[in-house]
Order: structure tokens, then sequence, then C-alpha cells
């Protein structure tokens, strides 16, 4: 397993811990080009996000609350863990 599925694997449990697999569960891939691994999520009519795994020192965060996209770069699965369970 690589470094990038363990991380996705460790943020996909906080995800689900946080209730963000009520409507269509989680869905986990690789990008087509291979430079990340994601997971999508979401919370019935309030969030739709994704979260993509490039390397362990970025994870991007991409939500969409209300109609407004947001985006948010985590440095480290210590920082992306944090901001699901105090942001998301």
């Amino acid at each position: 397993m690589s470094k990038r599925e363990e991380i996705l694997e460790d943020l996909i449990e906080a995800l689900q811990e946080a209730d963000l697999d009520q409507v269509y569960g989680i869905n986990t891939g690789l990008s087509q080009d291979k430079k990340y691994r994601y997971a999508t999520f979401c919370r019935a009519r309030t969030l739709d996000g994704e979260v993509r795994v490039y390397s362990p020192n970025w994870i991007l965060f991409r939500t969409m609350k209300g109609g407004y996209e947001d985006r948010y770069v985590c440095g480290s699965k210590e920082l992306a863990l944090k901001y699901i369970s105090e942001e998301l």
C-alpha cells in the first residue's frame, strides 16, 4: 500500500466518524493521470466534497456549501484530520 493510500484510509475513517457518508457513502479512486488519490463525501443537503491526496505534504479539500465552492490545502495528515473534525 502506498503512502497516499494509507493517508487516504485515515482520512476516510475520520470522514465517516464526522458523518460525511450519508447520501452515497464515500467513493474513492485514483485520478486518470495518477497524480492523486481521492475520496468524495457528502452530508445530506448541506455539504458535498472531495479530498485529494497528492503527497503526504499536499492534501486538498474541495467543498461545496450553499452553492459556494471552497478549497483548503493541508500540509500534513494531522492538519487534514484537524480540518475534518473542526471545519466539516
